[in-house]
């Protein structure tokens, strides 16, 4: 009934029980990429914007119902509350009142606002499972702790007898949950708050009401047109629908995934999973950062505009610095999304605070993200306080390859490889489209990436001219020998296929160029324009093994290949991946090492 349970099911393996749910397109964000597959063949219930029917769930012979909210087992009475209307009538069901409908003797006994109905479900053979954060009863809701996720997923095994699988999932969000500490724990950054900013347009009911609605305390709202600013009345008063926004609260999967990822919630008192609060309370606190969620019914870059049109939320740090994780709203229920969403949130956070990519975060392609700066300068010029990009951390980088530091103002789109283990590198990264060209192969391009390699232009079989490389317009060029960046002389030390000379970045001379502070001091046999480069605004990578100067070279090891991919995902914005193709590595070479035991003997080479 909710997009959290259904991924539990298919988490689970258990897609083959499932016997329909709501349209895809109606999720309130994509099905987890990993799951895909899986859900697109299970059977469409309805096609309506809301839950389905009670005669929709009874024509599929339903026998179980799995929800989230408790939203999702509501009486269809023929009252509105918060414009939702209920599900379940007196044709099947219903009547839906009593005992563990309007009050739970084991909770706290109050009489509830709305009747549910799942002892009815129950005496008619259709069993009920409801998130144990979201209890219709307040009192019955067990604490926002990785326990209770634990104990939730634990019980679906045994209710789907599924028991190995369900330890299998929970061992697999432990260790997600163990590598986000690790990786705050190594951070230069030991501890961020947060507000988690769920919707700003579900709190009032002067907003227009659209068919997006969660449960009794979660209604959705489109925004009304005079809640849209532009130039020209900046200097009129910011008017809003609304005046209270939803936050995530402090006893729901908000909080279980903010404490897991290491931040601490600065609404930490609040009941429930989300709370409406005042606009005001928000604008009276200061987050390290903002995690805006990801919903069909209020789009994140919906919250982006509203805070940069509003005069107060304009003065505020976070606003000015961008401070912005992007959490899909799937992940604030309890689900199989909640550890690799406390990973990923983990990386984000550091990267938009410190502008550094983390190199301890796998991909789980979990939906968490952050935004591209040049995408939200571009959304909110026409706003009060538009996006300063001078003022983003994470909208340049710095890195060093070889000794050399340099700072890149926005990530690299039209690169040049001159080497082909380079060359598949970015391959293996998924970089193909910001490649411009490519040069010099020693071989057939590993199978794997043929297909993209050939929608790359092929510069030269060897090293191109420098007139062939710059007719691309490159931004970035990568390669893994010194040669790559040579400049053309004469003598018997100069490289016979330099590429470099005066006519495009040359003359190339002096520190970084001829010799290295960094690393002996001492001068090269041939000169390299990296620095020149740089200073006609295209950056560079040379290989670590190869630096120009020996000194930088270090002793070569696996370790070595890590620090290069950490390096192009850092350069790329694309850390994630990058931890996702060490992990890759890391398994084959322990594979290799394994195999080799296995066999009993020691081997010798020659290369």
């Amino acid at each position: 009934m909710n997009q959290g349970a259904a991924e539990f099911m298919l988490a689970m393996g258990l897609q083959d029980n499932i016997a329909g749910q709501r349209a895809i397109t109606n999720l309130v964000d994509p099905i987890w990429p990993r799951y895909e597959e899986a859900n697109a063949k299970i059977k469409v219930v309805t096609n309506s914007s809301d839950y389905p029917t009670d005669a929709e769930i009874m024509a599929v012979d339903a026998d179980f119902i799995f929800a989230s909210f408790r939203s999702a087992f509501r009486e269809k009475d023929g009252r509105e509350f918060y414009n939702v209307k209920g599900i379940f009538t007196n044709n099947t069901v219903g009547p839906c009142d009593g005992e563990n409908s309007d009050f739970f003797p084991t909770g706290s006994n109050a009489t509830r606002e709305y009747s549910t109905c799942r002892p009815q479900l129950n005496a008619n053979g259709i069993g009920t499972w409801l998130e144990p954060l979201n209890c219709e009863d307040e009192s019955l809701r067990k604490p926002a702790t990785p326990e209770t996720l634990y104990e939730a997923i634990t019980q679906l095994g045994r209710i789907f007898n599924v028991r190995t699988v369900a330890r299998q999932l929970i061992s697999e969000i432990k260790n997600d949950f163990l590598v986000a500490e690790k990786t705050l724990a190594s951070a230069p950054v030991k501890a961020l708050t947060a507000i988690w900013l769920d919707c700003i347009t579900c709190c009032s009911k002067e907003a227009v009401p659209s068919a997006r609605c969660r449960d009794s305390n979660r209604v959705a709202y489109q925004i009304h047109a005079k809640g849209t600013h532009t130039r020209a009345n900046h200097d009129a008063p910011v008017r809003t629908p609304f005046a209270q926004v939803m936050v995530g609260a402090g006893a729901g999967g908000p909080q279980l995934v903010m404490q897991q990822s290491g931040l601490t919630n600065l609404f930490p008192d609040l009941p429930g999973s989300f709370k409406c609060v005042p606009i005001a309370d928000v604008i009276a606190l200061d987050p390290d950062v903002m995690v805006l969620v990801e919903a069909g019914f209020n789009p994140s870059l919906d919250k982006i505009r509203w805070l940069y049109n509003h005069t107060d939320f304009c003065q505020k740090r976070y606003v000015q610095h961008a401070d912005y994780i992007k959490v899909p709203f799937s992940a604030s229920s309890l689900g199989p999304r909640n550890g690799a969403a406390a990973l990923d949130i983990v990386t984000a956070a550091l990267h938009v605070t410190t502008g550094g990519g983390s190199g301890s975060a796998m991909n789980f392609q979990s939906g968490v993200g952050f935004f591209d700066p040049e995408v939200l300068a571009a959304d909110t010029a026409d706003l009060r306080c538009p996006v300063d990009l001078a003022l983003v951390k994470y909208a340049k980088t710095s890195y060093t390859s070889c000794g050399i530091t340099h700072t890149l103002d926005r990530v690299p789109e039209r690169v040049v490889t001159l080497n082909q283990g380079v060359t598949e590198f970015m391959l293996a990264m998924g970089l193909e489209d910001k490649m411009a060209g490519t040069a010099y192969l020693d071989d057939e391009i590993w199978p794997r990436y043929a297909d993209a390699f050939s929608k790359i232009p092929i510069l030269s079989n060897t090293y191109p001219d420098e007139r062939t490389l710059m007719s691309v317009s490159p931004d970035f060029v990568i390669g893994s020998y010194m040669s790559a960046f040579s400049e053309q002389c004469d003598g018997e030390s100069c490289y016979k296929k330099a590429i470099f000379t005066n006519a495009t970045v040359g003359p190339c001379e002096g520190v970084n160029s001829d010799f290295f502070p960094a690393g002996s001091g001492q001068q090269t046999k041939y000169s390299t324009c990296r620095p020149q480069l740089h200073a006609a605004g295209i950056g560079t990578y040379l290989n670590p093994v190869y630096c120009e100067d020996k000194d930088l070279r270090g002793d070569v090891t696996e370790e070595t290949v890590y620090t290069a991919i950490t390096d192009l995902g850092t350069i790329f914005n694309v850390p994630y991946v990058a931890e996702s193709l060490i992990s890759d590595i890391r398994n084959d070479f322990s594979i290799a090492e394994k195999t080799l035991q296995a066999s009993g003997h020691s081997l010798k080479a020659i290369w």
